[in-house]
């Protein structure tokens, strides 16, 4: 049950005083709820370390809060860019909660996580597991970065045909744009490259498209002149 002292402060922007007086509270009885509220305040606050102990306190407890409180304690964590144990409790809330409507956002959060630690292999394996647009697209820059250009090329050629109306698909394009321009494939990098143009518009990736495609064309100008000069 909320505390109504508690509330009308929060809703007068006096944060300091609501925790001040969920503290109090608190000292005379347990009570979950208002220890998550608590740590939401303290969160708000930028008192990330104490956000974080009180949401793991709230945790705890079996009770309603339980799950929400697990996710701000994930986040705090991952705030704190303590990323290993932020992943650990991301997927610890995925196990505990399966039926959650946030099982998909602990688990893609838990998978930032790997990435911000290089950790590629456990990032891939949970985006596997999603496998929706957004999670193939990570899953693909997983690999790419992991030193496995030709998988992840792999990967976002196949998006091109299961996710054609993802909002992620301008990025996959230039992606696929500029890892075929390494490889010296010229003429798919061009058709790639187009497509971001189109999509793109004055972007920003759009026009760092554009200058590509004009320094894509500068190379296969020079490589058929050398062509023609050897020959």
């Amino acid at each position: 049950m909320a505390d109504e002292i508690a509330e009308q402060l929060i809703a007068a922007e006096k944060l300091e005083d609501a925790a001040k007086r969920l503290e109090d509270v608190l000292a005379s009885h347990e009570d979950p709820g208002l220890r998550l509220r608590l740590a939401s305040i303290l969160f708000r606050s930028g008192k990330l370390g104490d956000a974080l102990v009180h949401a793991r306190r709230s945790a705890e407890v079996e009770s309603e809060h339980r799950a929400e409180a697990v996710l701000l304690a994930a986040f705090c964590l991952r705030s704190l860019k303590r990323y290993r144990e932020s992943a650990k409790m991301y997927l610890s809330y995925a196990e505990q909660f399966p039926d959650s409507p946030s099982l998909r956002l602990s688990r893609f959060s838990a998978a930032l996580c790997l990435e911000e630690l290089d950790d590629w292999r456990g990032a891939i394996e949970i985006y596997e597991q999603i496998s929706d647009d957004e999670a193939e697209f990570r899953r693909a820059i997983c690999l790419e970065r992991s030193g496995r250009p030709d998988e992840s090329a792999q990967i976002f050629e196949g998006f091109l045909e299961r996710f054609a109306e993802s909002p992620e698909m301008l990025k996959v394009r230039f992606r696929l744009g500029s890892m075929r321009m390494r490889q010296g494939r010229i003429d798919e990098a061009i058709r790639h490259l187009a497509e971001t143009v189109r999509l793109g518009g004055d972007t920003f990736i759009g026009q760092l498209a554009t200058q590509l495609i004009e320094k894509a064309r500068a190379k296969a100008a020079d490589t058929a002149r050398k062509l023609k000069s050897y020959s």
